[in-house]
């Protein structure tokens, strides 16, 4: 960055957004929130629920992780129980959810900040009963395959594809003199077995 920055060279991140850089990317505050408005659809008043995040030192994670707690607290009636941040790693999350149920084994529901995590999170509850509700995020193929197996209850979209082509704009711009400062939020969506919906701005459906 203080080598570009020195030699007049713009800047600009994708994905994991850097303090004074602009950013292209997901909204992830928006999308904790997202994860918690769906989970608390599926969950009774009063029901215990957890997060399993990414690293503690990446801001994708960190804001999902603020987004889906204030969430809950200001829209629900849900109990934030446990909140592990490890790597974002399938393993480690098989680990971590075993670990989180054996403490709280009354947690009704996951929010993952990851879909390899998620898919560590889903072979470990399996079979749980009650079962457990996990909502995740990205849209990787494997992922997208539980889901339509029904072994994920929902999971936020983020589209590399938009990303990068929003990114490509945005530099063509900085070369035709424009500014590209601030966020450039890519849209997100909750993807379910049978269609999607964001908050408050519902775009339709999206098949899975």
């Amino acid at each position: 960055m203080e080598e570009a920055q020195q030699r007049g060279i713009p800047l600009l991140t994708i994905d994991e957004k850097l303090p004074g850089i602009p950013y292209v990317g997901s909204d992830n505050y928006r999308i904790g929130q997202m994860a918690a408005e769906e989970m608390a659809k599926r969950l009774p008043a009063g029901a215990s629920v957890g997060i399993l995040a990414g690293s503690a030192n990446q801001d994708a994670h960190m804001k999902r992780t603020a987004g889906f707690r204030d969430y809950l607290r200001e829209h629900t009636d849900l109990h934030l129980v446990a909140v592990a941040a490890e790597d974002t790693k399938y393993r480690q999350a098989a680990l971590e959810s075993a670990d989180m149920l054996r403490q709280h084994p009354d947690i009704r529901g996951l929010f993952v900040t990851s879909a390899v995590m998620t898919l560590g999170v889903i072979d470990t509850t399996e079979g749980n009963q009650p079962p457990i509700h996990i909502i995740g995020v990205d849209t990787q193929s494997d992922a997208l395959a539980a889901l339509r197996l029904g072994r994920i209850d929902a999971m936020i979209s983020q589209d590399g594809h938009e990303s990068g082509k929003m990114a490509i704009d945005l530099i063509v711009k900085e070369l035709q003199g424009e500014g590209i400062d601030g966020d450039h939020f890519i849209s997100n969506e909750v993807i379910t077995k049978g269609g999607c919906g964001c908050l408050s701005d519902e775009r339709g459906l999206i098949d899975v």
